[in-house]
C-alpha cells in the first residue's frame, strides 16, 4: 500500500510538470510540436502508472486499462494534427477501457440501464448539438458520445478511482465540446478542461494500484 502510494504522487507530480511545460509550449496560435510531446508524455505517465498496477496485481482488465491509456496518449498528440483523426484514436482508447472494465467486473442489468439513460441524454441535447455544429458533419461527435456512454455506464460499478476518473473524462469531454460548440478561447477554460482531463487519466490509471 505504502509502495503504491508513493508511486501514485510520484506520477502525479510528474504528470503536473509535462501538464506546465506543455501549456508553456503551446503558443498563441496553437499547440506546436513540443507541446504536442508534453501533452502525450503526460498521457503516457498515467500509462506507466497503470503499467505498474497491472504488474503488481496481475490482473488482465488492468492491462487493458494501460493499453487504453497508451492509445489516448497518441490521441492527445494527433488531436493536434487531425481533429477528427485524434478523436477517432480516444474513441479506440475508450473500447479498450471498456474491455478492461468487463474483464474486472461483468455488466449488470444497472450497467445497461445507465447507459440507456445517457443515450436518452445525448437525444435531448442533440438539437442543441445540430445548432451549434454549422457545417460541421455531428455523425462522428454523436458515435463518440455513445463509445462515452459505453465507458461511463461501464465504469458505474468499478472501482471508486476508475469510476471517479471516467465521470472526470466525461466531464473533459464535455467542456471541450462546448468550447468547440461556443468557440471558447478562454485560457481559464482551456486549463480546467485539461486539468479534469488530466486527473482523469491519473485515476484510472492510479485505479489500477488501489
Amino acid at each position: 500500500m505504502q509502495r503504491g502510494m508513493i508511486a501514485g504522487i510520484l506520477f502525479l507530480l510528474t504528470v503536473i510538470l509535462f501538464l506546465l511545460y506543455q501549456r508553456k509550449k503551446a503558443g498563441i496560435k496553437g499547440e506546436n510540436a513540443a507541446a504536442l510531446t508534453f501533452k502525450g508524455s503526460a498521457t503516457l505517465c498515467c500509462t506507466a502508472l497503470a503499467v505498474y498496477g497491472a504488474a503488481m496485481n496481475q490482473n488482465t482488465g488492468f492491462w487493458f486499462l494501460a493499453v487504453g491509456l497508451f492509445v489516448c496518449a497518441l490521441a492527445d498528440v494527433l488531436l493536434g494534427i487531425h481533429f477528427l483523426t485524434g478523436m477517432g484514436c480516444f474513441a479506440l482508447g475508450h473500447v479498450f477501457y471498456c474491455i478492461g472494465c468487463i474483464s474486472v467486473a461483468s455488466p449488470t442489468l444497472a450497467n445497461a440501464l445507465i447507459f440507456l439513460i445517457l443515450l436518452l441524454a445525448i437525444l435531448a441535447i442533440l438539437p442543441w448539438i445540430r445548432r451549434h455544429a454549422g457545417k460541421r458533419n455531428v455523425i462522428p461527435f454523436i458515435a463518440y458520445g455513445v463509445v462515452l456512454c459505453g465507458m461511463l455506464s461501464l465504469a458505474m460499478t468499478q472501482r471508486p478511482l476508475l469510476l471517479s476518473g471516467a465521470v472526470l473524462f466525461v466531464v473533459s469531454d464535455g467542456m471541450l465540446g462546448y468550447r468547440i460548440a461556443t468557440d471558447n478561447k478562454s485560457r481559464r477554460y482551456d486549463y480546467l478542461c485539461l486539468g479534469c482531463y488530466y486527473f482523469a487519466q491519473f485515476l484510472i490509471g492510479l485505479s489500477t494500484v488501489f
